[in-house]
């Protein structure tokens, strides 16, 4: 069963790690691979090697996010490679993260094999997997141990249940302490937030009006853009019981795959709610996407796989959102974000919290306003979550620790990294 199936529906962080573990025997991907011996062996190199693995340096959520932070890295320390299996669409993204590394090494179209030991005779310190076991991933070169430390990040949000990867970014939220059995892999802990935003992204000019996208100029605007396979029945019983408590609100979602309105609005008539209610808009281009974000009231996310690359565009937006959180990392990547910006007050732990908590915001605009203005303050100020280039230091003082660790023979170790102080 597909692990994105399985962290969709259920909210156990245990059971998920046994069932990944499972999965990953049964799936025999590996079957034939040795690991390297020599990896690291020959380094030579004063500065760090850190080399980024991924399918998606692309137009895709993860080349979005991680767009700033290859060129941020400290050069002194770090020497940075990028390694792409995946197609090249033209999009700027791309081009944007290829000209900002020493070494973007283009390997579509290579075996397993061969990419494993290209990245062995580039003798990388720290692999970082990008891409996990998503759509198009090879995971199977992290088979070979090409790195001495192999790390997995972003892309895939949960345990890999093999000993393929040594290390597991997360934080403190996302992994609270006492969780460390739920992982295969030891983990590297940030303090903040797990997740890196691209602080500089180009805005849009065109301003959007609600006129455009459908949306009535005077309803509480309630706001979902997530793939549609997060919806989950009790989520979306959670969004009726929610919008029969507010007169004036409507719901806006984005399109999904064939039959899914159709779906949608079968189980809206049958909760009795007005056709006119429900709003689903066509998806469009990021730029397009992130203008019209800003014309809904509060953005309310799915359970038990939560928002982690649309949540950041929805608080960049400046959008309050409002998570539900579980065991599971992906039940808190949406409010690992929320803590690092300082608006714990939009996270809730029950789904009667949850529709507590957005009847309460809708219907006290007062309350809902100074968290916005929060929101809007702290992105202004490139503070917590939008400061990338602390998040880039906090990211390096732990490659900093996993090569130590490496290059003195010991085995990989859970890493917690210190909160740096804010610089003058």
């Amino acid at each position: 069963m597909s692990s994105f199936i399985l962290m969709s529906n259920y909210d156990d962080a245990r059971r998920l790690m046994a069932w990944t573990q499972r999965s990953a025997a049964l799936a025999d991907r590996n079957v034939g691979i040795q690991p390297f011996a020599d990896a690291g062996a020959l380094r030579t190199s004063p500065r760090i090697r850190v080399g980024y693995y991924s399918f998606d340096f692309r137009n895709h959520p993860v080349a979005h996010l991680t767009a700033e932070l290859f060129a941020r890295h400290d050069r002194k320390d770090f020497e940075v490679f990028a390694y792409s299996y995946g197609p090249d669409d033209g999009h700027p993204a791309r081009a944007r993260i290829a000209s900002s590394v020493e070494h973007f090494v283009d390997m579509q179209g290579q075996s397993i094999q061969q990419m494993a030991e290209r990245i062995r005779e580039d003798e990388v310190d720290i692999l970082i997997d990008l891409s996990g076991d998503t759509r198009g991933a090879k995971p199977q070169v992290m088979a070979y141990h090409a790195a001495p430390a192999q790390l997995m990040w972003l892309g895939y949000m949960g345990t890999s249940g093999t000993p393929n990867y040594d290390y597991l970014v997360s934080d403190n939220f996302l992994s609270p302490p006492g969780t460390e059995d739920c992982y295969s892999e030891k983990l590297l802990r940030l303090p903040e937030t797990f997740q890196v935003i691209d602080s500089q992204r180009p805005t849009n000019p065109q301003k959007a009006t609600r006129a455009d996208h459908g949306l009535p100029e005077d309803a509480f605007v309630l706001c979902n853009f997530s793939q549609s396979f997060k919806i989950q029945p009790e989520t979306f019983a959670a969004w009726v019981r929610i919008v029969r408590r507010i007169p004036n609100a409507v719901l806006w979602l984005a399109q999904g795959p064939n039959g899914f309105e159709t779906n949608l609005r079968a189980q809206w008539e049958a909760a009795g709610l007005p056709a006119e209610r429900l709003i689903v808009s066509p998806r469009m281009p990021i730029d397009r996407h992130l203008a019209r974000i800003g014309l809904a009231d509060l953005f309310i996310d799915t359970f038990p796989y939560s928002s982690g690359a649309t949540a950041n565009d929805v608080l960049w937006a400046g959008v309050p959102l409002l998570a539900l959180t579980g065991t599971t990392m992906v039940s808190r990547m949406a409010g690992s974000l929320l803590g690092a910006i300082g608006l714990p007050e939009l996270v809730a732990t029950t789904h009667d919290e949850y529709v507590e908590k957005a009847v309460h915001y809708a219907t006290h605009r007062d309350e809902l306003a100074v968290l916005r203005g929060r929101l809007s303050e702290a992105k202004d100020a490139r503070r917590g979550y939008f400061d990338t280039p602390r998040f880039v230091r906090h990211l390096e003082d732990g490659f900093r620790q996993i090569a130590a660790r490496s290059r003195e023979g010991l085995p990989p170790a859970h890493i917690g990294v210190a909160l740096r102080p804010l610089e003058k």
